[in-house]
């Protein structure tokens, strides 16, 4: 018996009944939800009933074992209930907000060949439209479509209505239907408490023609591809909950950063996990820079994520145009000898260092399979591919030299080398390590040349020098301001090595340093003084030690020392007026403290700086705080009488009035 009665219409009864029965997940858990949709057309002559084929409700249900539903797919019926009711036209649905239709199929017309009917969606799946063809038909039809699929498109999905379209033909004239008429519903979900949480999602890297399959596990592949993109293949987020079961119908974001999702230059893309629970989109490298990528999948509402490291490898070139050099990871190797007395031990971190080698094309692409010499005129070389041989096994013991001592050794460019330690593998590349001394031979002190030249190709060769130095003979320290730069070189004048110790200490009862000690790069090191007194002097030392073995280190001096001093003013001049303390008020140390005994410690500060001290318990007579302004220590020194020490201080902070949350480092004595 149909619900349906008494529609007037110049045409004979049709009714249109469509039966949306499916089974989806809430986006908390899995739920089975029953969709009906039931369009009615009124008979051509106001008959005392129509018929309805309302067909039979597929209510989704949950298979607890496999995870999966059942009676997903739902057939949308058109049944005629007299020959030549149905005419050509279009009937467009709109599908409830935050969901989608999938896979319309195709129509079949039972026992008939003079009607046709043929589903589609749009890009989305948001809008079905239904087209009827073929004018009327001979008898009674019952026309069917292909399977449809319901899921959510959006964390937001939720109940809601079917709803007619205006753009629809068959509308017109026709009693009982109109544009924005709800034609069915999305009811109630409810969940399975055997798929509750805690979800997790599964990111792995597969082949492009499959990209999740649909079998659960899904078979992976390396995550490796081409940088340039050139090698695209696919993430596959398999979404499950604490049981192991699927999630089907879950909406997964992924994003990326170095590489692109989907189409065009696309970093995040979301994808709808299938029947399997896997939801996939396809992956490319987006430049031609080695590297590396984080690949993310992620669901907030299951407050699932899942994470994959990706490696991306560079583009390899063809033709060979140039050859270049990397800069050597040290800059100054230390000339270790134990072959004379007495003995000169360089700092353990420069006895080699490691250097690399690329053949180019044209672009900038490395190419492999190229042959180059690599020679120098100090010290010696010796290879490591990938870097794989350590400075310590090539150099030797404290630099005394390993096997395969040469001036020069040829090489084979490959992907597998890097252009850095700890990289990631790069096409066209070589990688050597440079010590400074053989074990047997001394070379006099000064710049190691080490040239590459292509065998395999013509080219102009790349160039590069690294300072070998012997054991420190000068210091010179220059003072600027508050800030003091040391320089250490050998006999010869060529910059010590690179990790040599260098010593600040502040004359007695002058003020403090803010490094004392630290190790040269390139024979370089600074460190910066806050002064009490109008002028101060400051030493400046370097270590090294002749004991077979044994480094200097900050920690544990070396028993050679030279050293040199320097005189330092109060800020930027060496006298001036009483300086006038700021004025008393409230301040205070929110956390740290300072040695009392001496040393330094740092704390956080806030508040007028007098107080500030006062709060410290440090002797305002002899104490010292340092601020960073702009990358620069700026000093504030209580109980000096000269107006230029605080100048500086005083300027970055008027009034002395420090703003919440000021880092300081101070020093009581």
């Amino acid at each position: 018996m149909s619900l349906f009665k008494n529609f007037a219409w110049s045409g004979a009864a049709v009714v249109l009944a469509a039966v949306l029965s499916l089974g989806l997940m809430a986006q908390t858990a899995h739920a089975a939800v029953t969709i009906t949709t039931t369009l009615t057309f009124a008979a051509q002559a106001s008959p005392t009933e129509a018929e309805l084929n309302d067909g039979t409700a597929l209510a989704g249900t949950m298979s607890t074992a496999t995870g999966t539903y059942v009676g997903s797919a739902t057939n949308l019926v058109l049944t005629e209930t007299a020959a030549g009711q149905i005419g050509n036209g279009t009937l467009i649905i709109n599908v409830p907000s935050g969901w989608q239709l999938q896979d319309t199929g195709t129509c079949t017309v039972a026992a008939a060949v003079e009607v046709t009917c043929v589903p589609t969606l749009n890009a989305a799946g948001t809008v079905l439209t239904w087209t009827i063809a073929g004018g009327a038909s001979a008898a009674a039809r019952t026309l069917t479509s292909g399977s449809l699929e319901l899921r959510p498109r959006s964390n937001t999905a939720a109940a809601g209505n079917f709803v007619l379209d205006a753009a629809s033909t068959a509308i017109g004239g026709v009693s009982g239907l109109s544009a924005g008429q709800s034609v069915g519903s999305v009811v109630a979900m409810t969940a399975y408490a055997a798929d509750a949480a805690p979800y997790s999602i599964n990111l792995s890297m597969t082949n492009g023609t499959t990209p999740c399959g649909t079998t659960n596990p899904v078979t992976t592949v390396a995550a490796t591809t081409a940088a340039d993109g050139s090698g695209a293949l696919a993430l596959c987020a398999a979404v499950r909950a604490a049981s192991g079961n699927p999630i089907v119908g879950a909406p997964v974001t992924f994003t990326v950063s170095t590489g692109v999702v989907s189409t065009g230059t696309s970093k995040t893309v979301v994808a709808i996990s299938n029947s399997a629970g896997n939801a996939s989109t396809n992956y490319r490298g987006g430049g031609n820079v080695a590297g590396s990528d984080t690949a993310i999948a992620s669901n907030t509402q299951l407050n699932a994520v899942g994470t994959l490291a990706i490696t991306l490898t560079a583009a390899t070139g063809t033709t060979s145009s140039k050859v270049v050099l990397v800069a050597p990871s040290v800059l100054a190797l230390g000339q270790t000898i134990a072959l004379t007395t007495p003995n000169y031990q360089a700092p353990t971190a420069s006895i080699g260092t490691f250097m690399a080698a690329q053949v180019q094309d044209a672009s900038g692409l490395g190419v492999n399979a190229q042959t180059i010499l690599v020679t120098t005129d100090k010290g010696f070389v010796v290879a490591s591919p990938a870097f794989g041989v350590t400075i310590a096994t090539a150099c030797g013991a404290n630099g005394q030299g390993g096997t395969a001592v040469s001036k020069s050794i040829t090489l084979t460019t490959v992907g597998t080398d890097k252009l850095t330690s700890g990289g990631a593998n790069t096409p066209g590349a070589a990688d050597f390590i440079l010590c400074p001394v053989t074990s047997t031979v001394v070379d006099a002190p000064g710049k190691a040349t080490i040239t590459v030249q292509n065998i395999s190709t013509a080219m102009a060769n790349a160039t590069s020098s690294v300072t070998i130095a012997n054991r420190p003979a000068k210091v010179t320290a220059v003072a600027s301001g508050n800030a003091i730069t040391a320089t250490v070189v050998d006999a010869a004048g060529n910059v010590v090595a690179d990790g040599t110790p260098i010593r600040f200490t502040m004359s007695s009862n002058a003020g403090a340093v803010s490094v004392a000690c630290t190790t040269s790069t390139n024979g370089v090191a600074s460190s910066v003084v806050a002064l009490i007194a109008a002028t101060g002097t400051v030493i400046v030392s370097s270590d090294w030690s002749e004991t077979v073995g044994v480094q200097a280190t900050c920690a544990a001096a070396g028993a050679q020392q030279i050293a040199a001093s320097v005189t330092v003013p109060g800020g930027t001049s060496t006298g001036g007026t009483t300086t006038t303390p700021p004025a008393p008020g409230a301040g205070s140390v929110s956390s740290g403290s300072i040695p009392a005994a001496g040393g330094f410690g740092l704390i956080v500060a806030s508040g007028n700086i007098t107080a500030v001290v006062t709060a410290t318990g440090c002797p305002a007579a002899s104490m010292a705080l340092w601020a960073t302004v702009n990358g620069n220590f700026v000093t504030y020194v209580p109980g000096t009488t000269i107006t230029a020490v605080n100048a500086d201080f005083l300027a970055a902070f008027p009034g002395g009035i420090l703003p919440a949350g000021t880092p300081l480092i101070g020093k009581c004595k």
